[in-house]
């Protein structure tokens, strides 16, 4: 897990394995962010994210899926 500069994680919530939160991003609480998702910087997380998914914007919205992983080694979720 990766979490950037001024990031704001409101309340309680849960950061899967391999996932990446862009600088400025805000997630609102009681989410969950899946298995190696990305927030964009800036993003606005007020839903789950899911495993895989890139969401970016004000509010977040699916953006395209993470290919980067699905391209690497075997995953171990």
């Amino acid at each position: 897990m990766t979490i950037s500069l001024c990031a704001a994680i409101c309340g309680h919530v849960k950061i899967l394995k391999g996932a990446n939160i862009g600088a400025n991003a805000v997630i609102h609480q009681r989410s969950v962010i899946g298995h190696y998702a990305i927030v964009g910087m800036g993003s606005v997380v007020a839903k789950d994210v899911p495993p895989l998914a890139f969401v970016k914007g004000n509010p977040a919205r699916y953006a395209r899926q993470n290919t980067h992983v699905l391209k690497s080694v075997q995953i171990d979720l």
